[in-house]
């Protein structure tokens, strides 16, 4: 991605809040693939969200997308 020097990913069981870092990427990273959370494996059929949070590495501050619902199969 151009201008982008680094990648958190960033994992939540719920929505709004706890999201935690599960993943810090270097900005030429195009997947990822989590499989764990809190030092556990991911659980089938439970819903997580993700937010991954993109760092320009200027001062214009970090620029992250909405949170996507992901259900582990």
């Amino acid at each position: 991605m151009t201008g982008v020097s680094k990648i958190k990913v960033q994992l939540s069981t719920k929505e709004k809040s706890g999201y935690k870092t599960v993943a810090t990427l270097k900005g030429t990273k195009t997947s990822y693939t989590i499989s764990k959370y809190n030092k556990k494996a991911l659980s089938k059929g439970k819903n997580y969200y993700v937010r991954v949070l993109y760092y320009s590495g200027s001062n214009k501050g970090d620029v992250y997308t909405q949170s996507r619902a992901i259900k582990v199969r």
